[in-house]
């Protein structure tokens, strides 16, 4: 079937060219586009039946918010010195924003406000209408114009919190966005030019990709809307990503297949169908394997995760599609100009290197194999050190003005103070505020790590609160296990012992459901994406240890990429931790991405020895043309990973600089050298059950 429509396209090359491009018209005229249907605000997207989730519904209908959103001006002087020793300052800032006249600032502090113990650093209060996201930042903008005009010289006025944060974020991710695009793009074009030496090989990509990346946004938006699924914010640039990667490495796959066919004498039309037609079966293993693993991400209770499967499923698909269609057809009508000016592609490669590296592997497979292992087994060792980091900081880029004001607040006030606990006190005989001071009173005296205070009383006399306040960052693991082990037992034994009932919320207890729920993810994704992966490559490879094996590898480079994570985030930059989601998304990328490179590698020896060579001729020959394409495409697809290193995002330069050191790991010592030893060593049992051998009748 893909044969057949693999020869179609060729032999139909402008109208399968003509039939994308009308498809694209067609999606850009009568679909949404990705931007409308994404949400924010889904840093948890934990299911409903968690505690958090339930304890806020509780604080919620006991202290409405009446809808309006939270910003903070933050005051200080460049000088250092204490914001008093320039009276009227902050009373200058406040009457400002008071005249304005700012649509949706519903309330602004006084000249009273809040201030460092030091002095040095006084913040007011703002309160915006929750309106839609757009009106939002509007908000924000005429905010910050008119604090900027009263603001006098020497002193600094930034504006954070909720409302500011997410403009912020809003902002930084649309120019990032374009940034990392275009810095892929850049990535792409050079080494394409470096594998090929060829203008047009380079520009196939950059062409066929962006085509299918907005037929694959704009029917996802429109699958989304018409059947309701969440789509995550950050998909746009994970696709952006995803689809530059892996469509550059199925043109690369293909152009390295139809290039050794014009070095062997074959007329161009027939080298690329045998090209594209023996490259099918892998891109389609490929395909196959990525849906794989991206499906299993909708078992997950983390929205983070499973808002991402459907999108990236879509992409790849699509991508698969364009590969056997669209890039055959423009192919066709490029022929051997697509090596255009390159010379060398009209005699074969001496390829020394790679020679050397499969005579190395397959005269001693045994060690190699084992040198491979250790070394993987060593960098995986690491792993066992790593701290997820569930800090909302971690997912803002530290140089926007937010970012900035939220540091300074942090500096100049206790860890926990601006995101404390609140402890939610109700009861069927009301609650007053003796009652919640007796409530904070008793808890302050069980020996916690933070600070207990009485809060306020709901005006029905329904609810009250005790405000907690960390000694350390709350949202870092010894304060997340602190309120599972010693903050809530002790909450719900001070009320037990006052016959009250106590819900506990706050970004400490999201973040400690938020931990449990992404553990289990893992537990779950990681098993069924391996075992899955695992039955789809026994069946397209037709053979069970081969396709054992396959996944044993890749797992044992995701865990060696974590570690090296670790070693470089935590150890050596001495950041508290890595983004809470990094395993995950790591495994899941790489396992499903990185088994390309060994499917193309086994299936290319399986290839070889169908020719009639022996086991150690067949890996051998395998080796030599099949590992440059490989090592080619990894290192294309984790530039583009590695592109996300510019977003300035601290969670998403780690997780664009760990999957860039998985997917390298993926193709150089697992699909290029461990695999090929293994094959060695099995020989013909690698494709048991099935038979491999010489074709009978040769």
């Amino acid at each position: 079937m893909l044969g057949g429509t693999v020869r179609f396209s060729q032999r139909h090359r402008l109208a399968t060219i003509l039939a994308w491009l009308a498809a694209l018209v067609a999606a850009v005229v009568l679909l949404p586009g990705l931007g409308s249907v994404t949400e924010s605000e889904q840093a948890a997207f934990l299911p409903d039946s968690a505690d958090s989730v339930a304890a806020a519904e509780v604080e919620d209908a006991a202290f409405p918010d009446d809808d309006v959103s939270t910003a903070v001006l933050v005051v200080s002087l460049e000088s250092g010195a204490p914001v008093a020793d320039s009276p009227g300052v902050v009373q200058g800032l406040v009457d400002a924003l008071e005249d304005a006249g700012i649509e949706h600032l519903v309330a602004v502090g006084s000249d009273e406000a809040a201030v460092s113990e030091d002095g040095t650093v006084r913040f007011v209060d703002l309160s915006l209408a929750d309106v839609g996201a757009d009106e939002s930042d509007r908000t924000v903008d005429r905010v910050r114009e008119v604090v900027a005009d009263a603001t006098p010289k020497g002193v600094v006025a930034e504006l954070t919190g909720n409302a500011a944060l997410n403009h912020d974020g809003r902002e930084a991710a649309a120019e990032s966005e374009l940034v990392i695009s275009v810095a892929t793009v850049v990535v792409i074009l050079v080494l394409m030019l470096l594998a090929f030496r060829g203008i047009l090989a380079a520009l196939v990509p950059v062409l066929v990709v962006p085509v299918v990346y907005e037929l694959a946004a704009r029917v996802t938006a429109a699958l989304a809307s018409e059947w309701g699924w969440p789509v995550d914010e950050n998909l746009p640039l994970i696709l952006t990503v995803v689809l530059f990667g892996v469509g550059t490495d199925y043109v690369l796959f293909i152009l390295f297949r139809f290039r050794e066919g014009l070095r062997e004498g074959i007329e161009p039309r027939a080298a690329l169908e045998r090209a594209t037609v023996r490259t099918a079966p892998v891109l389609g293993s490929a395909a196959l394997t990525v849906t794989i693993a991206f499906a299993a991400l909708g078992l997950a209770t983390l929205g983070f995760y499973r808002t991402l499967g459907p999108g990236l499923i879509v992409s790849v698909l699509l991508m698969f599609l364009a590969a056997t269609t669209l890039v055959p057809a423009v192919l066709s009508l490029l022929g051997r100009g697509v090596f255009w000016p390159s010379r060398p592609w009209r005699r074969q490669p001496r390829r020394r290197l790679v020679g050397a590296l499969a005579s190395g592997v397959v005269a001693h497979a045994g060690g190699v194999a084992t040198v491979v292992v250790v070394l993987l087994l060593g960098g995986g060792a690491a792993a066992v050190a790593f701290q997820p980091d569930f800090s909302t900081t971690s997912a803002l880029d530290p140089s926007t003005e937010s970012s900035r004001a939220l540091d300074t607040l942090g500096d100049s006030l206790p860890a926990g103070t601006l995101n404390p606990t609140r402890v939610v006190i109700t009861s069927d005989s009301g609650v007053d505020e003796a009652l919640v001071e007796e409530f904070a009173t008793e808890l302050a005296g069980r020996d916690l790590p933070g600070e207990a205070v009485p809060g306020p009383v709901a005006e029905g006399g329904d609810a009250g609160q005790v405000v907690f306040a960390f000694d350390d960052d709350p949202l870092r693991n010894a304060s997340l296990d602190a309120f599972e082990d010693r903050l809530r037992p002790a909450a719900e034994s001070v009320a037990a012992d006052l016959g009250v009932d106590v819900v506990l919320t706050g970004d400490t207890a999201t973040s400690v459901d938020l931990r449990t729920a992404n553990n289990r993810d893992l537990l779950v994704i990681g098993g069924v994406a391996a075992a899955a992966i695992m039955l789809g490559l026994v069946l397209a490879l037709r053979g069970l240890v081969a396709g054992v094996t396959l996944v044993l590898a890749i797992v044992l480079g995701v865990v060696a990429a974590l570690g090296a994570g670790v070693v470089l985030f935590q150890q050596l930059l001495g950041e508290p931790g890595l983004a809470f989601n990094v395993p995950i998304v790591l495994y899941v990328f790489v396992l499903a991405i990185g088994t390309d490179y060994t499917i193309l590698v086994v299936l290319r020896i399986r290839e070889e020895r169908a020719r009639g060579g022996d086991r150690v001729e067949a890996v051998r020959a395998a080796m030599v043309q099949a590992v440059p394409s490989v090592v080619a495409a990894g290192l294309i697809l984790a530039g583009t990973f590695a592109a996300l290193v510019l977003s300035g995002v601290p969670a998403t330069v780690q997780l664009g600089a760990t999957v860039a050191i998985g997917i390298v790991l993926a193709a150089g010592p697992v699909a290029s050298v461990l695999m090929p030893a293994v094959a060695v060593l099995l020989g013909d049992r690698l494709w048991w059950p099935a038979r491999v051998g010489p074709r009978r009748g040769r």
